[in-house]
C-alpha cells in the first residue's frame, strides 16, 4: 500500500480546544440556564441568532 502524498494539516491542542469551547459552550449555557435555545449554527459557523 503506498502513502498519501499530501501532508497531515498541524494544529494545535489548543486551537482544537478553542474551537470546541465556541462550537459546544452556547449549547451547555443554555442547558444549564433552561432558556430556550435559539441559536443555529450555519456550515463554518459562528453561532447566529435563528431568523
Amino acid at each position: 500500500m503506498e502513502h498519501s502524498q499530501l501532508e497531515e494539516p498541524r494544529i494545535e491542542l489548543s486551537q482544537v480546544v478553542t474551537e470546541l469551547r465556541n462550537f459546544l459552550m452556547p449549547v451547555v449555557k443554555t442547558l444549564v440556564t433552561v432558556e430556550d435555545f435559539n441559536l443555529s449554527w450555519e456550515k463554518g459557523g459562528p453561532w447566529a441568532t435563528k431568523k
